[in-house]
């Protein structure tokens, strides 16, 4: 009997072993797929950012040449869009 009982016990031990080893790795996969999911989240996050910085620099650039224009117009000059410089206006004779 005593060893029957024994047989018992280990069988029931390696169903245990087994169904835990299967519900560690399940376990393992969700958390493993919830690591990649915050990661995509995270690298989309800073891939906006990086393009609204990016668009927020060009504007402030187009802002500036456009007031650059302003005041050589204003100053009696004319804008070359060629070199980007404002040209003294030849007088007309």
């Amino acid at each position: 009997m005593f060893g029957f009982n024994t047989i018992q016990k280990l069988g029931a031990a390696l169903v245990v072993a087994f169904l835990l080893s299967g519900g560690a790795y399940v376990w393992g996969r969700l958390d493993g797929k919830a690591l990649t999911d915050a990661a995509v989240e995270r690298a989309l996050a800073e891939a906006r950012q990086s393009t609204e910085n990016a668009i927020n620099e060009l504007a402030d650039e187009a802002d500036k040449a456009r007031v650059r224009r302003r005041l050589c117009i204003d100053g009696g000059g004319v804008w070359s869009f060629a070199n980007n410089k404002c040209l003294k206006a030849e007088a007309e004779s």
